[in-house]
């Protein structure tokens, strides 16, 4: 929906159906949507350039989450039929007076954000949660820990683990992996390459959900004292 009292300053375009459809969209009225939000964040920046503290702020733009349906033929099969376009965001990290202008296409997920947030500051910080500091140089040095991301859908009920290359994901509390290209439409053909990788991404997933689960469980209030409860898990 898009107030009408922006409509003198926010125009609406219209597009042809095939074109529509082409990339993507179910409606012109969705692609307006979308326009309106950058519209939106357009103008919330330029009102917060105004101010004082837009110099030393660091702004965040993540999407919560994707959309469901055709990926069409501008992804490979995956983003479609393993609801990879579910779970696709942008993530951009934006403060033109302390960050340098880069792009990187490395997998991360949102419980990143936080941990990058505090990596950003320059300050100590205690990390206890899943998440990483995508700033932190030192974890190129494991590619497959710095470009991958834990993934879980639960409208369907599965767990998996999405890499720069591949996607594999699962019914929790069963054994019935897919395992597919992020790239091709090609099955991946048999072989100890791609059996050593499913194997290695299984585990990744398992022990993702598995810690996960028992920090929720585990991970106490701290007491008043400031003494972390027991049961607590750190990193």
């Amino acid at each position: 929906t898009i107030p009408s009292e922006d409509l003198d300053e926010f125009r609406k375009v219209n597009v042809h159906e095939d074109t529509l459809k082409k990339y993507g969209y179910i409606s012109i009225e969705e692609l307006n949507a979308f326009r309106y939000t950058d519209f939106g964040y357009r103008k919330f920046m330029e009102a917060a350039r105004k101010r004082p503290y837009f110099r030393n702020t660091v702004f965040v733009f993540v999407g919560d989450h994707g959309i469901r349906g055709d990926a069409g033929s501008m992804f490979p099969k995956a983003w479609t039929e393993q609801a990879l376009t579910t779970v696709h965001v942008p993530l951009l990290f934006y403060a033109p007076g302390l960050l340098e202008p880069s792009r990187n296409s490395s997998v991360c997920s949102q419980m990143d954000i936080l941990p990058s947030l505090a990596g950003l500051l320059s300050m100590p910080y205690r990390n206890t949660g899943l998440g990483r500091d995508l700033f932190d140089t030192t974890l190129h040095r494991n590619p497959f820990r710095f470009s991958s991301a834990f993934i879980v859908d639960p409208d369907e009920k599965k767990i998996g683990v999405v890499s720069d290359s591949f996607y594999l994901r699962k019914h929790v509390g069963r054994q019935d992996y897919e395992f597919v290209s992020l790239f091709h439409n090609d099955a991946l053909p048999p072989g100890p390459r791609y059996d050593s990788l499913k194997y290695v991404l299984g585990l990744y997933s398992e022990a993702f959900y598995e810690t996960a689960r028992y920090m929720l469980y585990n991970n106490k209030k701290p007491k008043k004292t400031g003494q972390p409860a027991t049961g607590t898990v750190r990193r």
